[in-house]
């Protein structure tokens, strides 16, 4: 198993261990062409050993084979509002039958794909959103992340509306709003999501903290809010292991965070890897965003 992140600063992907013992590996840099991003954001990983990224400052998707960075690559989309188009897209996810769900964030919208060939295009969005007439309103004001559940419902952070949206396809069908105030307790700017099973746990940016949303989202219960434990200053993005172990990127800190959690007593921080190494020495990475989780054969 290896955990991907992207640097946004530096326009790479490093890829570590599970312990975060350090680095292990370095992958492309900053530009347009083969092998080169700018502003890399989400990342997730398929069933066939191909790394996606999210290239925001590109407007496109490319995934890669780690084994063969350059020979594997492939690209996806050009700038733009229409079919194949994105404008800074930063979240890609792949669901349970392969399907690519991407976050289209400066076209306020989410796109569905079969392939990185554009088969199968759907979006929902852009739509008028919610306002504070109306805050339940379908649609998304800049859609950051997502996520699928046991039984294959699309999460999706809105984090400039405050709030999580789940659905059950591309179409909107089974639309619920989560958020801006979740019994009682504000989701502030929720912007990084995964949900392991039936539990879906979010990272909230304004809020500096790492929630689990209770009961289909009647309530949301707080394990880690910003100056506890010294952990999350401005969390990006999350991933999960395994049912007890989650991962969480905080460019703002620039640390990787490992959580892990024993069922009832919640989630707490077990390691944090920081940029620094030493004095005198370059640094690990600067601004960690995306992150995803492989376990390529």
């Amino acid at each position: 198993m290896k955990v991907y992140v992207s640097d946004r600063r530096r326009c790479e992907v490093i890829v570590l261990p599970g312990d975060l013992a350090d680095v292990d590996e370095r992958f492309g840099a900053r530009g347009s062409g083969i092998g080169e991003f700018e502003r890399p954001r989400g990342l997730a990983s398929d069933d066939v050993n191909q790394l996606l990224v999210a290239d925001a400052g590109n407007h496109r998707i490319v995934s890669f084979d780690p084994v063969d960075f350059v020979g594997s690559w492939q690209e996806y989309g050009t700038f733009g509002s229409g079919v194949d188009e994105f404008d800074t897209p930063t979240a890609v996810h792949v669901d349970e039958k392969g399907v690519i769900w991407i976050a289209d964030t400066g076209n306020r919208r989410v796109v569905r794909v079969d392939s990185l060939s554009g088969s199968g295009w759907a979006a929902l969005g852009p739509l008028s959103g919610p306002t504070s007439a109306d805050p339940d309103a379908i649609g998304f004001l800049a859609p950051t992340s997502l996520a699928h559940d046991a039984a294959g419902r699309i999460y999706v952070t809105d984090g400039r509306a405050g709030r999580v949206v789940r659905i059950d396809e591309i179409g909107g069908w089974g639309w619920s709003a989560i958020g801006p105030f979740v019994g009682g307790v504000p989701l502030a700017a929720p912007v990084g999501v995964c949900a392991i099973g039936d539990t879906v746990l979010v990272v909230d940016v304004r809020r500096s903290a790492l929630v689990e949303i209770l009961d289909a989202g009647t309530g949301v219960e707080t394990f880690v809010e910003h100056g506890a434990a010294g952990v999350l200053v401005m969390p990006s993005a999350m991933a999960s292991e395994s049912s007890n172990v989650v991962y969480v990127t905080d460019p703002r800190a620039s640390v990787i965070v490992q959580f892990v959690t024993e069922g009832a007593g919640g989630w707490s921080p077990n390691t944090t890897l920081s940029s620094i190494v030493a004095e005198g020495e370059p640094r690990r990475f600067d601004e960690p965003v995306g992150i995803a989780i492989a376990h390529f054969a």
